[in-house]
């Protein structure tokens, strides 16, 4: 994949301001609410007066929603106390399968995925978990956020399309948007993006790189969505980044002239071993396992 664009992992002043003010609305009691306030003025009051007078606009609104936290506290610790009952739909290798969650929302889980959901999952409670890759088609609804937690990145949506892959052996988390708007928030970094269509966001936790791209959302579309893709006059590049997206593995090629050849190629159900050895009978060529990936090259 190449890699476009490094996101930093630093926020700006303004933007550190904002997430500090606004965890005052998670403390759970007086003492820990007096600590982060103080935290915030020490470490901005050196800031101008028209900062400082920024601050304390801030606080006048934080301290509204302190009292409607306040307010609301004990509810809250008795649904977080709650045990969580959940069902999981698993996916073995070389096999694909597409479910409809209760509130309408469709998603189309990718060769060995888990997706786990709520047993009282609901309107007022669209929460899912994920290890694998699967595509979201998510239903809108303005008043409740559907979220996908992974372990290090957590996506809020209101109603879009959209593929993740949370992998947590190999520290690789992705966020592909095809349509609508999404909020991506990765917890140990402290930061959150939001996203538009052809958008691509990936984040490897063993180098703690985070990475932004532009895609080509037809192709991605095509290369998850459909169980049969037609490959028609299209140039062999075209296959091989469909191969990538279908079977989440680095397929490439050295081959200059190969990637500019047109073929015309159907891809079913295989697995990425039969249809590698499709690919040495129809277009004679051949591949290797690399430390990078796949490779493949003229026979």
């Amino acid at each position: 994949m190449k890699e476009n664009k490094n996101i930093s992992n630093n926020f700006n002043e303004e933007a550190e301001l904002d997430f500090l003010l606004s965890s005052l609305s998670k403390k759970k009691n007086k003492g820990e609410v007096n600590q982060a306030w103080k935290k915030v003025v020490r470490k901005h009051s050196y800031q101008q007066k028209t900062k400082e007078r920024k601050i304390y606009f801030y606080a006048a609104s934080m301290a509204a929603m302190l009292v409607l936290t306040i307010g609301s506290f004990f509810y809250n610790s008795i649904l977080s106390d709650k045990e969580i009952q959940w069902q999981s739909v698993n996916v073995a290798q070389n096999n694909r399968a597409s479910i409809v969650l209760p509130d309408g929302t469709s998603v189309l889980l990718n060769s060995d995925s888990e997706l786990l959901y709520p047993s009282d999952f609901s309107k007022e409670n669209r929460i899912v978990k994920l290890k694998g890759t699967a595509l979201f088609d998510v239903v809108t609804d303005k008043e409740n956020v559907f979220n996908v937690l992974s372990d290090s990145m957590n996506i809020e949506v209101l109603g879009t399309k959209f593929v993740v892959t949370a992998n947590n052996e190999d520290g690789v988390y992705q966020t592909t948007l095809l349509r609508g708007k999404v909020d991506v928030v990765f917890p140990q970094r402290k930061q959150k993006i939001q996203m538009k269509p052809q958008d691509q966001l990936y984040l490897n936790t063993n180098s703690g790189r985070l990475l932004a791209q532009k895609v080509n959302t037809t192709l991605w579309n095509n290369a998850i969505e459909n169980d049969i893709i037609r490959i028609k006059n299209k140039s062999f590049k075209y296959l091989v980044d469909v191969l990538s997206i279908r079977y989440q593995k680095k397929i490439y090629t050295l081959d200059s002239k190969l990637l500019k050849e047109q073929i015309t190629f159907t891809i079913h159900n295989e697995d990425l071993n039969q249809l590698l050895e499709v690919l040495k009978e129809i277009l004679e060529v051949d591949y290797k396992e690399t430390t990078h990936g796949i490779e493949l090259f003229k026979k």
